[in-house]
C-alpha cells in the first residue's frame, strides 16, 4: 500500500464497527454442525453477562430463550435451512441475568455452505426491543380494557333503558285518555333519544378502536330491510309521520353480506329522517341494479343547510337549524363509516324546509342456491302466533315482565325462570316452541345453558336477550347454539318480527 492511501477495507470495518455500535446490535455467528456460536460482547451485555462468562456454543442461547418460545424459534430457523424463507426472522424472550424476560428481535441467514450443501455459517443480529413489546403490549390491554368498560357501560344502561322502552311500547298498543296518551309518548320521545345517544357513543367507540368487523353471511335481504323500516313505525306514529317502505319485487331474497351493518346504516337513516319530519312523510326505498344494492329514504322535514359537514364527527351541534333536536350529531359520521366498511358510498340532496333524499349504494353477492329458495316472512306482515309456547331466561325482574307483556299481547304463553340453570332443566323436562336466554345471569349463564341444551340434543329455537351489543358477545351467542339476537332495549315491533320468522 502506497503511503498515506486510504485503505477501503479498514475504511469499511471502521464503518461496520461504527454502526454496529450504533445500533447496539448483538452479533452471532453459528456453525451449525458443530453447534459452535460466536458471541460479540454487545450480545452478552444485552443479556447482562460479560463475553468472557458464556461458553460459545448454542445451549448458551437455548438455554436462556424462554420455554413457551423455543419451538417457533427452531421452527423458523428451519424454514429457512429448508430454503422457503430467504432470512431468518423471530421474535422470543430471553432470560436476563436479573431474572427478567428481555424482548430479542433475532435475524440471520446461512452465509456459507460445505460441498455437500449444507450449511457451515450462519450469521445474525439480536435487538433488545422489550420497550417497544412493552409498549405494544400496554396498548393492548388499554383496548381490552376499553372494550370491557363498553360491554360494562352498555349492559349496565341498556338493562334500565329496556324496562322503559318496553313497558312504554306495551302502553302504545292500549286505548289511553287524551292527557295520559301524551304523557307516554312524551316518555316515549324521551327513550327513543336516550337509546340512541347510547348507540352512537359505543358505536363510536368501537370504531376508534378498530373493532367493528364486516361479517360475510347469508340472510335474507326483504326481511332485512323491511325490519329495519319496521323498527320505527312506533316513534312515526308518536310524531305524526308517515312511514312507508317501497320494496322493488326485483330484490333477491339471499344475499351474502354483513346484515347487522347494512340494516345498523338504514336504521340510523331512518332514525334521522323520522327526528326531523314531525308531521310530515318518509318514505323508503329499495332496488337492485346488477349486484348493487340501492336503497333511498327520502323524508319531507326541515331539509339540512349544509350537507358538507353532517358527516363531521359533532357537525351537526354547530347547524343552528339542528339546535331544537337533541342528538350526538353521531348518526351520520357514523353511517359514512359503515357504508365505507362495505365498499358503498352514501349521498345526499337537500333543500331547507323541503325535506332530504339520502342514497346508499353497496355491493351485493347473490347466495348461490340449488333450487327453489323459501321466501322469508315479511316483517310488515301480522302472522298468527297466538298460543305459542316460550320459555323466557331473564334474572332482571323488570325486564321479565317486560317480555312477558309482549308476549302476552301476542296472545302466547309464557313460562319464566330467572337463571341459566333453571332455564336447562324447564327445557330439557317441557317441550318449547321458543328460548329466549337472557346472557348475563347467575348461578348459569345463557352462553352455558345454551351450549349445554344444544350438546342434549335440544332443538328448540333460542335466542339472546342481551344488553351487551359488542361483536364479541354476538359471535359467543351464535358459536354456542343461539339462533338469533336481540338486543336490549328489545322492541314490540322485534320481537314481533322474530316470532313471525319461526
Amino acid at each position: 500500500m502506497i503511503d498515506g492511501a486510504v485503505d477501503p477495507l479498514a475504511t469499511q470495518n471502521e464503518m461496520l464497527r461504527q454502526i454496529l455500535e450504533g445500533s447496539r446490535l448483538g452479533i452471532w455467528d453459528w456453525n451449525p454442525q458443530t453447534d459452535q456460536v460466536a458471541f460479540d460482547k454487545r450480545w452478552a451485555e444485552m443479556l447482562g453477562w460479560s463475553l468472557d462468562e458464556l461458553e460459545q456454543n448454542l445451549e448458551s442461547w437455548s438455554s436462556r430463550v424462554h420455554p413457551d418460545d423455543l419451538e417457533q424459534c427452531f421452527s423458523d430457523i428451519q424454514a429457512h435451512m429448508d430454503g422457503k424463507v430467504d432470512f431468518y426472522e423471530n421474535i422470543h424472550r430471553m432470560r436476563h441475568r436479573n431474572g427478567t424476560w428481555r424482548y430479542i428481535l433475532d435475524r440471520g441467514c446461512i452465509t456459507e455452505r460445505n460441498d455437500e450443501g449444507k450449511p457451515v455459517r450462519f450469521m445474525g443480529t439480536h435487538t433488545d426491543i422489550t420497550a417497544q413489546k412493552e409498549a405494544e403490549l400496554e396498548a393492548v390491554e388499554a383496548a381490552m380494557r376499553q372494550k370491557r368498560f363498553l360491554a360494562s357501560m352498555s349492559h349496565e344502561i341498556r338493562t334500565p333503558l329496556n324496562g322503559i322502552v318496553g313497558i312504554i311500547d306495551i302502553l302504545d298498543t292500549y286505548e289511553l285518555p287524551a292527557p295520559v296518551r301524551e304523557w307516554v309518548q312524551l316518555i316515549a320521545k324521551s327513550s327513543d333519544l336516550l337509546q340512541t345517544v347510547v348507540d352512537d357513543i359505543l358505536d363510536l367507540s368501537k370504531m376508534d378502536a378498530n373493532r367493528l368487523n364486516v361479517v360475510s353471511q347469508p340472510f335474507n335481504l326483504p326481511e332485512c330491510l323491511e325490519q329495519a323500516v319496521r323498527l320505527f313505525s312506533a316513534r312515526a306514529h308518536r310524531s305524526r309521520t308517515k312511514l312507508s317502505y317501497i320494496p322493488s319485487a326485483e330484490l333477491p331474497v339471499r344475499v351474502l353480506g354483513d346484515r347487522h351493518r347494512l340494516q345498523q346504516i338504514v336504521m340510523n337513516l331512518v332514525s334521522n329522517a323520522v327526528k326531523f319530519t314531525e308531521g310530515g312523510e318518509v318514505v323508503v326505498s329499495s332496488s337492485v341494479d346488477a349486484d348493487m344494492l340501492t336503497v333511498g329514504i327520502a323524508d319531507t322535514g326541515i331539509g339540512i343547510a349544509d350537507t358538507n359537514v353532517i358527516w363531521e364527527i359533532y357537525g351537526q351541534s354547530s347547524s343552528s337549524i339542528h339546535t331544537n333536536y337533541a342528538g350526538t350529531g353521531l348518526g351520520l359520521p357514523i353511517v359514512k363509516r359503515l357504508v365505507g366498511m362495505l365498499d358503498g358510498t352514501v349521498e345526499v340532496v337537500s333543500t331547507v324546509g323541503k325535506g332530504s333524499t339520502f342514497v346508499v349504494r353497496v355491493p351485493i353477492v347473490r347466495e348461490r342456491t340449488v333450487g327453489n329458495v323459501e321466501e322469508g316472512p315479511s316483517c310488515l306482515s301480522h302472522p298468527d302466533i297466538a298460543g305459542m309456547s316460550v320459555l323466557i331466561a331473564e334474572d332482571n325482574p323488570i325486564n321479565r315482565l317486560v317480555v312477558k307483556a309482549m308476549l302476552d299481547h301476542f296472545d302466547c304463553r309464557s313460562t319464566m325462570v330467572v337463571n341459566g340453570e333453571d332455564a336447562l332443566k324447564t327445557a330439557l323436562k317441557h317441550p318449547f316452541d321458543l328460548i329466549l336466554m337472557d346472557v348475563h345471569m347467575p348461578v348459569m349463564d345463557g352462553v352455558t345453558a345454551t351450549r349445554t341444551l344444544r350438546r342434549s340434543g335440544c332443538s328448540t329455537p333460542i335466542v339472546a336477550l342481551t344488553a351487551d351489543s359488542m361483536p364479541e358477545n354476538r359471535q359467543r351467542c351464535e358459536e354456542a347454539g343461539m339462533d338469533g339476537f336481540l338486543s336490549k332495549p328489545i322492541r314490540h315491533n322485534a320481537l314481533l318480527a322474530f316470532l313471525s320468522s319461526l
